[in-house]
């Protein structure tokens, strides 16, 4: 009788145990083979980037945070597996976030998102050039990037209501952005969040604080990165 219960017992655990290996399969279905990356991404920022998470990788599905984890979902959607590194800082003007890039760094894609906190200070004729002057302080450190890439998003528009908007601002420094794209390419998330005929975000991607990005903001950033990453210039 006590080996017959010892035995419906071991077989008790023996399912649990089966049922819980097949649970985590479908839950978790990186392995640590399959979430081998094949490809490195740092994206640098303020607290735009950083979204709560600066520091963090995201890696083998990781969700729930920042644009970072959307371009991690449309490079896996076509077979390459990244890794992709959180260095935001919040409220790091681009200057500030330029300094932070040293001869040390090694990627294969280098990602900015700055000037959002290069704006309250700015008045019409003063130096437009903020976010441009940071990216070639950001590469004369010579950080190497194995593929050449250095993707640069506009500064995104302000949301209406903002206490230190200033408006016109964003546009007269993009517009340096765009003009001056010979060592970086453009990702233009300024014209895929802003309401068309303004200057303001749509109200979908801005947060209560009319500063942060919603989650559909985050996606909508993320999807423009990874699409110029899965779809490199033609060589001119």
């Amino acid at each position: 009788m006590k080996q017959s219960v010892v035995v419906l017992i071991c077989l008790f655990i023996a399912t649990i145990c089966s049922i819980t290996t097949l649970v985590l399969q479908l839950v978790m279905p990186c392995t640590t083979q399959q979430c081998v990356a094949t490809v490195d991404i740092v994206t640098y920022g303020d607290s735009l980037t950083a979204a709560h998470a600066s520091g963090r990788i995201v890696q083998c599905n990781m969700r729930g945070f920042g644009y970072q984890q959307y371009i991690y979902e449309q490079l896996h959607q076509v077979g390459v597996q990244s890794r992709i590194h959180n260095l935001g800082v919040n409220a790091q003007t681009s200057a500030q976030i330029a300094a932070r890039v040293t001869s040390a760094l090694q990627t294969d894609y280098l990602l900015f998102l700055m000037g959002t906190n290069d704006l309250p200070a700015w008045t019409p004729g003063t130096n437009n050039a903020t976010v441009t002057d940071a990216i070639a302080y950001a590469l004369a450190q010579q950080p190497l990037v194995r593929r050449g890439r250095v993707l640069v998003g506009t500064i995104p528009p302000e949301c209406a209501g903002f206490p230190r908007a200033n408006p016109g601002a964003a546009e007269a420094l993009n517009k340096v952005i765009r003009n001056n794209a010979q060592d970086y390419e453009v990702v233009d998330i300024y014209a895929a969040l802003v309401i068309p005929g303004t200057q303001y975000r749509q109200p979908a991607y801005c947060l209560s604080d009319l500063l942060h990005f919603t989650d559909s903001a985050n996606q909508v950033v993320g999807y423009a990165f990874a699409d110029a990453i899965k779809h490199p210039p033609l060589k001119r």
